[in-house]
């Protein structure tokens, strides 16, 4: 299903790094967010089952196993945003749009697992649920064709010359 996209990611992002390092032949905002959320990817979505079966076998309850859950996955998206915004000032490449679209989107991650850690310990609504669901994966897709549009921006299509 939709969840199951989560998996392309990781490929999405490798696409990107080579779309980006094949046109940008210099260090800038945007190869900085796509050589790291490419990286990213590949280092946290291996991890998501071995996690979640580690909580589980903790032997907590529910409630402290999913706060655990959400909270292990805002500090490592706020990571994210501390990390994009501090490669950019060790490697002295000036912040731009995408930096920022970027990193509140990120922000919206955070923002949809707090909606869902209390939709699950409070209302238990189908809805919230639903929205959890489907709202990290859309926002991860829509970083990825954003930076896949930035990236494409840049390409410069040389016309054709026919040969007579």
């Amino acid at each position: 299903g939709l969840l199951n996209l989560g998996s392309y990611l990781p490929y999405l992002y490798t696409v990107l790094f080579l779309l980006s390092a094949g046109i940008s032949k210099k260090l800038t905002s945007l190869s900085i967010i796509v050589v790291f959320l490419a990286l990213a990817e590949f280092v946290m979505y291996p991890i998501n089952g071995p996690l979640l079966a580690y909580f589980n076998e903790l032997g907590l309850t529910y409630t402290y196993r999913l706060c655990a859950w959400v909270v292990f996955w805002v500090v490592v998206a706020r990571l994210q945003i501390h990390l994009l915004q501090k490669l950019h000032e060790w490697l002295n490449v000036s912040k731009g749009k995408a930096l920022e679209r970027v990193q509140y989107s990120i922000s919206g991650i955070i923002a949809l697992f707090l909606i869902d850690l209390i939709n699950q310990l409070i209302f238990k609504t189908e809805l919230l649920d639903w929205l959890y669901r489907f709202g990290v994966p859309f926002i991860n897709f829509s970083i990825a064709g954003y930076l896949l549009f930035a990236v494409l921006k840049h390409v410069e299509f040389k016309k054709w010359k026919l040969q007579s």
